[in-house]
């Protein structure tokens, strides 16, 4: 169309206010009227209190669900519970690094990457037996390694990408670029949680 110049912003992310964030969050609640399930996540900026969604569940009744990734998430899920009289239940994410404290604060369960949901329903699994010890034991096998993956975002997305490639769920384990590769000490952990996957699935 006759253009001289491109003019090109680098990959990046402005944090929002927290108007703007209302105004989208709001936007959608209105829109929808499925439940709907909203990621408190502090640390992307924006939204450094959990009380704003709070409001917002007070008034959209379909806000169901507050997911509680606060590094730790305890205070978060406790003022939920409380300023919602336990009607907004809780979720913790953040690759379940925080799992033990957001049991003790009350959550209602854990929303994990998908790539290794076995590990995390194997651990459950001694959780709902009430034998806190092998819950213990058995996250120590794993949450170290995704402890390290999630302290860097595009790391995380790659080994998810990759374990979800080589368990033959996705075609690819291509990330678009920018990205960081697996590097060898991240390979070496994806191939222990995989054999600890079959481990799992041989005992089940």
């Amino acid at each position: 169309m006759g253009v001289d110049y491109i003019n090109i912003l680098p990959p990046t992310f402005f944090s929002p206010t927290a108007a703007q964030i209302d105004f989208h969050l709001e936007s959608i609640l209105k829109a929808v009227k499925i439940p709907v399930v909203i990621q408190h996540l502090p640390q992307a900026g924006g939204m450094a209190d959990v009380s704003g969604l709070v409001n917002l569940a007070n008034r959209y009744q379909n806000l169901q669900i507050i997911k509680c990734e606060a590094n730790p998430p305890t205070e978060s899920i406790k003022t939920v519970t409380a300023l919602t009289n336990g009607r907004v239940r809780t979720l913790i994410g953040w690759g379940g690094i925080f799992w033990k404290e957001g049991v003790a604060a009350g959550t209602d369960g854990l929303q994990p990457g998908c790539s290794l949901t076995d590990l995390y329903l194997w651990a459950e699994r001694a959780l709902l037996a009430g034998d806190q010890d092998e819950f213990e034991s058995r996250l120590n096998r794993f949450i170290p390694h995704v402890a390290r993956w999630i302290s860097n975002l595009d790391l995380l997305i790659a080994a998810e990408k990759d374990v979800l490639f080589k368990r033959g769920i996705i075609e690819t384990n291509y990330c678009r670029n920018p990205t960081v590769s697996v590097d060898a000490q991240t390979s070496a952990e994806i191939e222990e949680m995989l054999a600890l996957v079959e481990e799992v699935q041989a005992n089940v």
